[in-house]
């Protein structure tokens, strides 16, 4: 990963060490548009809403009851979840509805 200019003693004071490009283009790459109703077999992953300051879980069960509301791109879940404050930018996930 390309780290940010200034990244190192000020790292995590200034924001995020490392640009989420690559990450993004890599996740892309491999899931494509496939979304997480999609997925083989049901899935749980866990993410946390800063907004909320909660924790927020993926799942695929609630993917496919209520798709409008919780079915998200898997490249999208996969970035969330890896998004440490201090290493990558937070992530905004929007759902089908927008």
């Amino acid at each position: 990963f390309e780290k940010r200019f200034g990244a190192g003693i000020t790292a995590g004071l200034l924001g995020e060490q490392y640009k989420h490009d690559g990450l993004e283009k890599l996740l892309a790459e491999y899931f494509g548009d496939a979304r997480l109703s999609e997925t083989m077999i049901p899935v749980l992953i866990t993410a946390y809403d800063i907004e909320k300051r909660s924790p927020f879980y993926f799942t695929t069960r609630l993917a496919q009851d209520d798709p409008m509301h919780e079915d998200f791109l898997l490249r999208h879940v996969c970035r969330s979840t890896s998004a440490a404050p201090t290493y990558f930018e937070p992530n905004l996930v929007t759902n089908a509805a927008g």
